[in-house]
């Protein structure tokens, strides 16, 4: 086996540590705040870590690729140290800058954390061609990432066999010696294995010297194996797939569904990933299918972008842009681009294809142009003209329509505004509301606020699995700031199942045992003792008239213990279930139920 493809020893390893911290230095201190902060994490539960760590380990998620492309470009265009180190600092201002833009809440809403992956995207693709830009660079450009993407294999398995050592021996230390190691320090081992150990195997390992790349001829095997065999075929079904669908749309003239926008992006990501895989053997003897394959590729995918702009056309035209729809269509429009560029294009450089991805998703992130920004003027348009149409709304002044809005209106009402507290918060209905009742809705919880907002314009909130007859589509669940009673009972046990048919018996000492089973379409529950059903012994109760009863006059989801509580007992016991949480649909009377969970209390005669 030759030096090159052997696995690097831990003394190498250890050996390239100094230079790739010295040539990395503000990746490595990305790296090492993203380890404090995700243990800050950890200890947050007991109260120990600032409100600020999951803000820190944002920051350092995006430091570490923007780091490490500032370096290689500077690298690439032989800059001297301090023009590198100049770059790493601007670099470090804009993070600072993005730090203090972020809100202490970073679930809600939801437009921080998608920023935040769409930014982390586009990083991730800068490192893969900012170095490389300029005429023909396009081999260096393929073996320098699939050193990048080896590379990365490599640190995961080192960081990995690390953890499980060092996890083992702290084990084992606590075992033997009784040291009563705390749970978290476990937690703490594998943050500082996968992000700061993972990280400085991964700089220490990447090519230094990035023109002989250029040379580079070497190719893996594996690689052509995977895309040959396994990316290939899958491509042509994909294809088969969507040609017969396309079909079937010209033949019964019907709209394609929405979901098809999907598979024709998983059939381009398919097939470009083959594409990139097999790039440097297109000029290998015998391999000049490689070049038809791209060829025909592009072409094959005109039909299939065309496709793709109805479907998502049709959903926009319905429904107005979502953040997600609007994620569909510039990913079309990238794909067109570069399926034009490689159908007219003699130099088809394979470049162009990280290139439109990053431009895409750093476009996506900032600006009146984003996602963000275009989806809430669309959504804040569509629900005014909404409010105008059911009279809620005149001249900018909210009123007291002279009919009430039919269900139907109320619920696409109650969807728009659900979709803007979602993605958006309370900043999202300034447009209507004065300062004073935003800041008043801001103290609220997320999920709550939407009520609120909809009482607010005049009519009751209808969540988009509500059925006109009654509830719809339902999920009752107690209140869990209420403590239990379980006083005269010997066993409680914590049951459950989503499933029609029998369940897992409940063990209560190591010789009994009992059985718990709620029929999901009768909604009977059955208990006996024992593994195995007896109708002689078990004791039965139906629950689909209290049941049908909760869901038909309870305004709210959550409820007292008390009124999902029921009793049944039989000749060798008692028995009392208080159900946790009920999902199902509810409509013409009838409960089904699809899930279920709650606690068994168990008194013995």
């Amino acid at each position: 086996m030759s030096k090159k493809s052997r696995f690097p020893s831990f003394q190498e390893l250890l050996d390239g540590a100094g230079t790739g911290a010295a040539r990395f230095p503000f990746a490595l201190l990305s790296a090492l705040l993203g380890t404090i902060a995700a243990i800050n994490s950890v200890n947050a539960e007991y109260g120990a870590a600032s409100d600020n760590s999951e803000k820190l380990m944002m920051i350092a998620g995006l430091g570490l690729p923007l780091f490490i492309a500032l370096v290689v470009f500077a690298e690439k265009r032989e800059w001297k140290l301090p023009v590198a180190l100049g770059l790493q600092l601007a670099g470090a201002v804009l993070l600072g800058a993005y730090y203090f833009s972020l809100p202490d809440d970073l679930s809600a809403p939801l437009i921080h954390p998608v920023r935040f992956l769409l930014l982390g995207v586009g990083l991730h693709f800068l490192v893969a061609f900012l170095p490389w830009l300029g005429k023909g660079q396009q081999e260096g450009f393929w073996q320098y990432n699939k050193s990048l993407f080896l590379r990365f294999l490599l640190s995961a398995l080192y960081s990995a066999v690390t953890f499980l050592g060092l996890t083992a021996a702290v084990a084992a230390a606590d075992y033997l010696f009784g040291m009563d190691v705390n749970s978290d320090t476990y937690s703490h081992l594998w943050f500082v294995c996968a992000i700061l150990l993972n990280t400085w195997i991964f700089i220490s390992g990447i090519p230094r010297d990035l023109a002989g790349l250029n040379k580079s001829v070497s190719y893996p095997v594996g690689l052509k194996y995977f895309a040959q065999y396994l990316l290939l075929p899958l491509c042509g079904l994909y294809f088969l797939i969507l040609i017969a669908y396309e079909a079937k749309i010209l033949v019964t003239w019907n709209l394609p569904r929405g979901w098809v926008s999907q598979l024709v992006l998983w059939f381009s990501v398919v097939g470009i990933m083959c594409q990139l895989l097999l790039h440097p053997m297109r000029l290998i003897e015998g391999s000049r299918w490689i070049q038809k394959f791209t060829k025909w590729f592009y072409r094959l995918l005109i039909p299939l972008v065309g496709m793709l702009f109805l479907a998502i056309i049709t959903r926009i035209s319905d429904y107005g842009f979502t953040v997600n729809r609007y994620f569909v269509v510039v990913l079309a429009i990238g794909l067109t681009v570069v399926m034009l560029y490689f159908v007219f294009s003699k130099a088809r450089d394979i470049r162009i294809i990280p290139i439109v991805l990053c431009i895409i998703a750093f476009v996506s992130s900032f600006g009146p142009w984003s996602a963000f920004s275009v989806s809430q003027s669309v959504q804040q348009n569509r629900l005014n003209d909404l409010l105008v149409a059911n009279e809620i709304l005149h001249e900018g002044k909210i009123i007291d329509p002279e009919t009430e809005p039919s269900f139907e209106s109320r619920k696409e009402m109650s969807n728009v505004i659900g979709y803007l507290n979602e993605w958006y918060g309370v900043d999202a209905f300034d447009r209507w509301f004065d300062d004073s009742t935003l800041a008043a809705w801001d103290t609220v919880a997320s999920y709550t606020r939407a009520g609120s907002v909809a009482e607010k314009f005049g009519f009751a909130f209808v969540t988009k699995w509500q059925k006109e007859d009654k509830r719809g589509a339902f999920l009752l669940t107690i209140n869990s700031a209420r403590s239990l009673d379980v006083r005269g009972y010997d066993f409680m046990l914590k049951v459950g199942s989503g499933a029609e048919t029998d369940v897992m018996p409940y063990f209560l000492t190591d010789r009994s045992a009992v059985r718990v089973r709620l029929d999901t379409t009768t909604i009977v529950l059955e208990v006996n003792l024992g593994e195995e059903y007896d109708p002689e012994t078990a004791a039965r109760l139906s629950l689909s008239g209290d049941l049908a009863a909760l869901c038909a006059s309870s305004e709210h989801d959550t409820l007292e213990p008390d009124q999902l509580s029921f009793t049944l007992s039989s000749n060798e016991f008692d028995a009392r279930i208080v159900f946790d949480r009920i999902s199902g649909n509810f409509a013409d009377d009838t409960v089904h139920i699809d899930n279920w969970s709650g606690k068994l209390l168990l008194r013995l005669k």
